[in-house]
């Protein structure tokens, strides 16, 4: 008989034990299932009963079903610059990582956290800058930025940066001070 305060396990746990698993479950928005389904992103090596065990340990989710898919990585052909022939050079064929995704089917409706307003604490602004350096060819070289318009907006952005970094650590003071 159980207790009172220990849930009763629906099914079979696991006999692998991790104690500090490294793996990431990287949760999707994602509109077309059901409000009782949430899909994740998982490493490849993790299995359906991994995932189960995973929800059910961590966050005493109890699952139903859990669906897994393997996305191949497309083809793609690599190239280099040559400088002898002062081109760009194709080399061989080579494959995108694959990726896995699970559906896992929950007990309750899942309601997805509403998406934050201000995206400045999560250094959105000062990611998308430097994604959009490593767009442009030949823009780093030695690490340093050569191109004059890029490197101020880099800085722009930088600083913004810095600034409500700065803002932040002082809020955070305040409200310690506060208390």
């Amino acid at each position: 008989m159980a207790s009172k305060g220990v849930a009763k396990i629906p099914f079979r746990l696991g006999d692998k034990k991790i104690y500090f698993p490294q793996h990431v479950f990287t949760l999707i928005r994602s509109p077309k299932i059901r409000p009782d389904q949430a899909a994740f992103r998982v490493p490849l090596n993790v299995n359906k009963f991994d995932v189960r065990d995973y929800l059910w340990n961590i966050y005493g989710l109890r699952t139903y079903a859990v669906k897994s898919m393997i996305y191949v990585g497309k083809i793609y052909r690599a190239k280099a610059f040559n400088p002898t022939k002062g081109r760009w050079q194709a080399l061989d064929w080579r494959r995108h990582s694959s990726q896995k995704k699970v559906i896992v089917d929950m007990d309750r409706p899942f309601v997805y956290p509403a998406a934050p307003d201000n995206l400045s604490p999560y250094n959105k602004y000062l990611h998308d800058m430097i994604a959009k350096i490593r767009r442009t060819p030949n823009a780093v070289e030695k690490g340093v930025i050569k191109n004059p318009k890029l490197r101020e907006q880099f800085n722009e952005a930088r600083a913004k940066h810095m600034a409500d970094q700065k803002a932040l650590k002082d809020e955070d003071t305040a409200a310690v001070t506060a208390e």
